[in-house]
């Protein structure tokens, strides 16, 4: 993932210059997208950006502690360091109770397990349809953050 939103862009900046407190999470959670977001997304938003939709088909954003990330080097970046894995109880899509699957684009790296604030994102590099017993992972070391 190296797309940023405007969200986070402007907390570090702010924070950098002492204008407000950046506020660190102990976790973070990553959520997937049937369509992708932008750098201005806002949870709840009238966008175009669409998260994969309810829990009773097997989805959920996943919570990510911060001893699950690895500084890969010195030049700001840093990944995974164990598997994410969702496994599918139903079709994923981006609207509640969908029947239609719908392929999963893109990832988020949000600051809640539900709304909240997305701080990162990114394409995946093949979308992928996801339906009933499917499982959907991401591999160590695949998803990698780059502040530049």
């Amino acid at each position: 993932m190296a797309n940023i939103t405007n969200y986070l862009r402007s907390r570090i900046l702010n924070q950098s210059v002492g204008n407000a407190p950046l506020l660190w999470h102990e976790q973070t959670y990553i959520g997937l997208f049937v369509a992708s977001p932008d750098e201005n997304y806002l949870p709840d938003s009238t966008g175009s950006a669409v998260e994969v939709a309810g829990t009773t088909n097997g989805y959920d954003r996943i919570e990510i502690l911060s001893s699950d990330w690895t500084e890969l080097n010195e030049f700001g970046q840093i990944a995974n360091v164990n598997p994410i894995t969702w496994t599918a109880n139903g079709t994923w899509s981006g609207t509640l109770g969908g029947a239609v699957a719908q392929a999963v684009v893109g990832t988020g790296l949000f600051d809640a397990s539900s709304a909240g604030n997305l701080l990162w994102f990114g394409p995946l590099s093949v979308p992928v349809t996801i339906v009933s017993e499917d499982t959907f992972t991401i591999a160590p070391g695949s998803l990698v953050l780059t502040l530049a």
